[in-house]
C-alpha cells in the first residue's frame, strides 16, 4: 500500500511539474519581427489590453529576430521600410457579411497624436491595407489576414519609420511591458498616443502592425484617340469615289497609340502575430496561462506537504 501511495504521489508531481515546465518554456518564447504594446496595459487572450481611455501604444521593431514560429519573423525589413497602424472598430458583427461600405454610423470619435477622427465617417472599410482601394495594384499584393476582426471599419495611419535614436531593451509583450529608452538596446520603437474617451463605450479599437513597400515605376499603356473626321486630306477617313471625297466606310475614328505613365505598386511585407497586437478595453484572464501558474503553485505546495510529512 505504502509502495501505491509513493507511486500516485510521483505521477502527481510528474504532472504538475510538465505543467510548469510548460508554463516556463511558454514565457521565453522568440521574440517576433512586430509587436503591439501598451503602457500601462495587460496580456490576456494572447492581445495587450488597455486598462483606460488614454495611453501609449508602442509599435516595436525586431529586425534581428530569431522567432522560427511561421508568420513572426518578416525577412529583409529595415528601420526605412514603410510600416502602419490600423485601428479598427469591434465588434464587427453587425456589418461583418457586408461587400460594400454600410451606412456610417456615429460612434464618437478617437484621438491618436494630434489628429482626432470622427467614427465611423472619417474611417475606411474592408480589410487593410489601405491600398487595397487602389484597383491598379502589382500581382504580390495581399491583405492584412481577417483574423475575424475584418471587414470592419478602420483607419490606416500614414506610413511612419523607425529610427536608430529610439531603442529599448528587448523583450516579448507576452511577459513584459514597454521597458522605457535604451540607446543600447536592440528593438526599436515608435510611441503613438491614444484617446478613446469619447468613443462610444460598446465599442473597442484594435490596433494590427504591418509593413508594406510602395514601389514606384512606369508602364505602358494602350488608349484611344478620336480623330476628326472633317479631315479629307486624311486617306484613311476620306477616300475618293468618282473624283469625289466621300467617307471611308471602314475607317474607325478611334485609333488606338501607345503611351508609358507612372504608376504606383506596393509589396506587402507582412503583420505583427495576432499574439502580439493590442486592444482598448479589458479581458477575462487567459485560461491556460492561470492553469498552469496553478500547476505551478500546486507543485510548490506538494513539495511543502511532502516536506512536513518527513518531519512527521
Amino acid at each position: 500500500m505504502k509502495l501505491k501511495m509513493n507511486q500516485t504521489n510521483w505521477v502527481r508531481t510528474a504532472v504538475l511539474a510538465a505543467g510548469c515546465a510548460f508554463a516556463m518554456e511558454s514565457a521565453v518564447q522568440a521574440i517576433p519581427t512586430l509587436q503591439l504594446d501598451i503602457s500601462g496595459g495587460v496580456y490576456r487572450d494572447e492581445t495587450v489590453y488597455s486598462q483606460g481611455p488614454k495611453f501609449t501604444l508602442y509599435a516595436l521593431l525586431n529586425p534581428n529576430s530569431t522567432d522560427t514560429t511561421e508568420g513572426n519573423k518578416i525577412n529583409n525589413v529595415t528601420i526605412g521600410n514603410n510600416f502602419y497602424i490600423s485601428l479598427a472598430i469591434e465588434p464587427n458583427s453587425a456589418w461583418k457579411a457586408d461587400k460594400t461600405r454600410p451606412t456610417d454610423l456615429n460612434l464618437g470619435s478617437i484621438k491618436i497624436g494630434t489628429t482626432v477622427l470622427s467614427v465611423t465617417k472619417d474611417m475606411a472599410f474592408g480589410v487593410p491595407p489601405i491600398y487595397t482601394l487602389n484597383p491598379d495594384l502589382a500581382n504580390n499584393v495581399k491583405d492584412l489576414p481577417s483574423h475575424d476582426m475584418y471587414p470592419t471599419f478602420y483607419y490606416e495611419t500614414p506610413a511612419f519609420h523607425f529610427l536608430e535614436s529610439q531603442k529599448t531593451t528587448e523583450y516579448n509583450v507576452q511577459d513584459s511591458r514597454f521597458l522605457g529608452a535604451n540607446n543600447n538596446g536592440s528593438l526599436y520603437y515608435v510611441p503613438f498616443a491614444i484617446d478613446v474617451s469619447n468613443l462610444n463605450p460598446d465599442y473597442s479599437v484594435h490596433f494590427d502592425l504591418y509593413a508594406y513597400n510602395t514601389i514606384e515605376g512606369t508602364e505602358v499603356v494602350k488608349y484611344q484617340e478620336l480623330r476628326d473626321p472633317t479631315k479629307p486630306q486624311d486617306e484613311n477617313q476620306r477616300i475618293k469615289v468618282d473624283k469625289q471625297w466621300v467617307d471611308n466606310p471602314n475607317y474607325n475614328p478611334m485609333e488606338t497609340k501607345e503611351k508609358t505613365v507612372p504608376i504606383t505598386t506596393y509589396k506587402y511585407l507582412g503583420n505583427a502575430p495576432f499574439s502580439h497586437d493590442a486592444q482598448t478595453g479589458h479581458s477575462t484572464p487567459d485560461a491556460g496561462g492561470t492553469l498552469s501558474l496553478l500547476g505551478c503553485a500546486l507543485l510548490g505546495i506538494e513539495g511543502l506537504r511532502r516536506k512536513l510529512s518527513l518531519k512527521a
